[in-house]
């Protein structure tokens, strides 16, 4: 998918209570999986209990944006935070489960699936 183009992706970020919920769109590779990586970690507080990645919008997906997801797992998993996806298109339903990270974490078909599983 590299076209030599800068892979554009936006995030948006919504707080309630100890839930953030991430939504994010367009592309993510090497060109911009660190901006992810810093979206996440400074939108997530340390009180945090719950994290969900909505990624309906979500177009194309790297290893590095793997890679980002992997580490944000790991240090969230380590606050006792719990992680969650939601929203998979196909194409990115395909990479989750061919890379494995439907096994690292939750993956729901819906954001109010995912809340409603979660917040309990």
């Amino acid at each position: 998918m590299n076209t030599g183009a800068k892979a554009v992706m936006n995030t948006t970020v919504q707080r309630k209570n100890k839930t953030v919920i991430i939504e994010v769109e367009g592309q993510v590779d090497g060109t911009n999986s660190r901006k992810l990586y810093s979206t996440i970690q400074t939108s997530v507080k340390h009180h945090d209990k719950i994290v969900i990645l909505d990624l309906k919008k979500l177009k194309y997906i790297s290893s590095a944006g793997l890679r980002v997801i992997l580490l944000i797992a790991r240090t969230l998993q380590n606050q006792k935070t719990q992680l969650a996806a939601c929203s998979l298109t196909n194409e990115i339903q395909k990479i989750f489960t061919i890379s494995g990270f439907h096994q690292l974490l939750k993956v729901y078909n819906t954001r109010e699936q995912a809340l409603a599983a979660l917040q309990g």
